[in-house]
């Protein structure tokens, strides 16, 4: 209903704003623009995120679900107010010898994020750091399994802050459905690195993305292309979701 024709790029982000009457869309041609929810019509652009020392506008990675923050992952990864286009503060970056990559997975409602960091050198193993963004406070560390080369992990932090669910490119193929090694859903205590329940899923490349709904279940959007609704800390499949199917009533 709202076609995001002022992006000149892959739109990346999308959420709500002031209590729903507005749509923030963010993309990698370093716009946030607004938009009437009601009508679809533009609201224009919002303020550009911006950092001195750095030329331009910065690229949103992820906006929260209320579009309250923005979350741009460069390095160290900053929070952004949408709104004023103000850093309100940044993440710190693990040490890591020779650089890494972020990405970044906001909680549910926004106020937790985990970072997964990956490193240039391949043989370090990637790590998801896990932040009240609110309080601005670190909640934990997570050393994660490196998975198949060439492929990134990605994470889903519960709205609690508690658990993680990390989801890894399958190292070698583990049979089964469709072509491709599968994703490993692996579920984590964030305070103690603890591991829990861990899923193989066969069929597809890469890792996928997740959300999780609680401490305990989570959507995952699994590589070859079907939705499954798992429970992260047991380690095991709950549903599988037709998103054809058409709403009861």
């Amino acid at each position: 209903r709202t076609p995001l024709s002022g992006h000149l790029n892959a739109v990346t982000a999308v959420a709500f704003a002031d209590a729903g009457k507005t749509v923030l869309s963010a993309g990698q041609d370093g716009r946030l623009l607004r938009w009437d929810a009601a009508t679809g019509k533009a609201r224009g652009p919002a303020p550009a995120l911006a950092r001195p020392g750095y030329y331009g506008a910065l690229i949103p990675a992820a906006l929260s679900p209320d579009g309250g923050r923005a979350f741009v992952a460069m390095i160290p990864v900053a929070v952004f107010d949408p709104a004023t286009g103000q850093e309100r503060f940044a993440l710190p970056t693990p040490p890591a010898p020779g650089g890494v990559n972020a990405q970044v997975f906001p909680s549910a409602d926004g106020a937790k994020a985990a970072v997964v960091y990956t490193s240039y050198d391949r043989q370090k193993p990637p790590r998801a750091v896990v932040w009240d963004v609110a309080g601005g406070t670190k909640l934990g560390d997570v050393e994660l399994p490196a998975g198949q080369p060439g492929y990134n992990p990605t994470a889903a932090v519960s709205p609690d802050g508690t658990r993680l669910l990390a989801c890894t490119p399958a190292a070698q193929n583990v049979g089964g459905r469709g072509n491709g090694p599968g994703v490993v859903l692996t579920g984590y205590e964030v305070a103690t690195g603890k591991r829990l329940g861990e899923l193989t899923v066969p069929g597809g490349y890469g890792a996928g993305l997740a959300a999780a709904a609680d401490a305990t279940t989570a959507v995952v959007s699994v590589p070859d292309g079907r939705l499954l609704v798992v429970d992260y800390a047991a380690g095991k499949q709950l549903a599988e979701v037709d998103p054809t199917a058409a709403a009861p009533g």
